[in-house]
């Protein structure tokens, strides 16, 4: 834990498998609803706009008010989660997105 944020450094590898398991996740999950932010910056490199992070509010498909937040830092391979439920994704999401990961291996 890194203040109030849950954090997880992972490979670059690894990372993208945990972003398309999130997401597989997400999409069959019955009451769970995403809502994607991304920040993009133009780099003098590419010339281009990439995306830095992706930051997602995850809520009930019922409710207004936010589960938790997971923020996927794309350049540095790391994931943080926070908010007033982040253990409810500690505890029964992520076993379940990590266990997508190791099928997709």
């Amino acid at each position: 834990m890194k203040g109030c944020m849950i954090v997880f450094t992972l490979t670059a590898a690894a990372f993208e498998l945990f972003k398309k398991s999130l997401y597989r996740y997400s999409a069959v999950h019955p009451s769970l609803v995403l809502k994607e932010v991304e920040n993009r910056v133009k780099t003098n490199k590419a010339k281009s706009e990439i995306a830095v992070d992706i930051s997602l509010s995850v809520k009930y498909k019922d409710s207004a008010h936010q589960l938790y937040r997971i923020n996927l830092y794309q350049t540095t391979s790391r994931i943080g989660v926070n908010g007033k439920n982040e253990m409810k994704f500690l505890q029964e999401n992520l076993p379940v997105i990590c266990e997508a990961v190791t099928i997709m291996t």
